[in-house]
């Protein structure tokens, strides 16, 4: 066996709840089809492309071979039925030490070790997939894997609201469990200043028919969004008690070892302090 047997793409984010070992990131699309959004420097350097369904499933196949690779591994070495262990993993990379440079193969051991419950779709965007390609991309995944519980994926409110409530439902049936949208803020002065591209009353649609079609949503909101002047970025009457979300999520501003991202720089100019 080669590196090339085994590979599969991963990308590079993920929302905090399927962070650590707890989800299996499969990567459906790459980067973020949007990208204009003032305060997000995750996508700026690279371009979105769609990945051929056929693409997908071979890095799905691609992780199966590889789980069961060292599933039979793990038990060679005196470990349980259908576990993965450390000297399981150990075995294979001392059969395959090229594997020591495929960049998910830590993912998958941790994800595999964790139970293989929980999968994140990735990357940015992938409800913008045509929808018959997305029902057999997610049917394959759960056909591959059959234990996972729960599919999650990131998503625009627009894009939520442009599909059909029939498409909705069909990629619910499929097997995608839960939306991550960015709400940011529910003042349209303040969506417009940070490009996001919807309009306060474009989120609460998406929201409504992704809940509607049996979505579990979780929408993030950056507070201290408008400054000093308007600390509170998401109003009580719209849209944040309008939105018909499962759980709500507050997420802070940028932080990490990204690039300044401009809206940075232009809240230091052209917003109040």
């Amino acid at each position: 066996m080669t590196l090339e047997t085994y590979h599969f793409e991963t990308g590079m984010y993920r929302p905090p709840s399927e962070g650590g070992s707890a989800s299996l990131l499969v990567r459906f699309t790459r980067n973020c089809p949007w990208n204009h959004c003032a305060f997000c420097s995750m996508y700026k350097t690279e371009k979105f492309s769609l990945r051929p369904v056929d693409e997908i499933k071979a890095d799905i196949d691609a992780m199966a071979a590889l789980a069961e690779q060292m599933r039979t591994l793990s038990e060679a070495k005196g470990g349980p039925d259908g576990a993965v262990t450390r000297d399981g993993v150990l075995a294979l990379l001392n059969k395959e030490p090229a594997l020591e440079q495929h960049p998910g193969l830590a993912m998958l051991v941790h994800w595999l070790m964790a139970g293989a419950k929980t999968a994140f779709i990735q990357d940015a965007n992938s409800l913008i997939m045509k929808t018959p390609d997305l029902v057999a991309a997610l049917a394959h995944l759960k056909t591959t894997f059959p234990h996972i519980r729960r599919i999650t994926t990131y998503a625009r409110a627009r894009t939520v609201a442009q599909k059909s409530a029939q498409d909705l439902e069909a990629i619910r049936k499929a097997g995608l469990d839960r939306l991550h949208l960015g709400l940011e803020t529910g003042d349209d002065e303040l969506l417009k200043f940070i490009k996001k591209g919807v309009t306060s009353e474009g989120q609460i649609k998406g929201g409504r028919k992704a809940v509607a079609a049996g979505f579990q949503v979780s929408e993030y909101w950056m507070p201290g969004l408008g400054g000093r002047k308007n600390p509170w970025t998401m109003p009580g009457t719209r849209p944040g008690s309008s939105m018909p979300s499962t759980l709500i999520i507050s997420a802070p501003g940028p932080s990490g070892p990204f690039p300044e991202p401009r809206f940075t720089r232009w809240s230091r100019t052209e917003r109040s302090p």
